[in-house]
């Protein structure tokens, strides 16, 4: 047994559309969309403000030169290490902390 839905009839709507949200989507919480089959895009929405194959790959952009691109590596590379030690030097902290309430 089906069941229509009524629609709703508001007093103060007029009609008027405020924001388009037809372009909307929902967020990307995985990184990836397993389960939404993305349909084609035609050329015609890459140009009118779709996303071009470099906003969707950005270490692909070939304007960074060797140098560049070294100093970007050591940076994420120090940033990750610092976090680390930051890590360990607290869990240190604390077993310090456990072993002199203990005794």
């Amino acid at each position: 047994m089906s069941r229509k839905k009524k629609k709703r009839v508001y007093d103060d709507d007029d009609g008027r559309t405020i924001a388009d949200m037809s372009e909307v989507r929902r967020p990307n919480v995985f990184g990836f969309e397993p389960f939404i089959r993305r349909g084609r895009k035609s050329a015609g929405d890459a140009e009118a403000g779709g996303t071009a194959k470099n906003e969707d790959r950005p270490w692909e952009d070939k304007s960074l030169n060797n140098d560049e691109t070294g100093h970007f590596i050591l940076g994420a590379l120090g940033a990750g290490l610092l976090v680390g030690l930051i890590f360990i030097a607290a869990a240190a902290i604390l077993i310090t902390l456990l072993l002199l309430f203990w005794k």
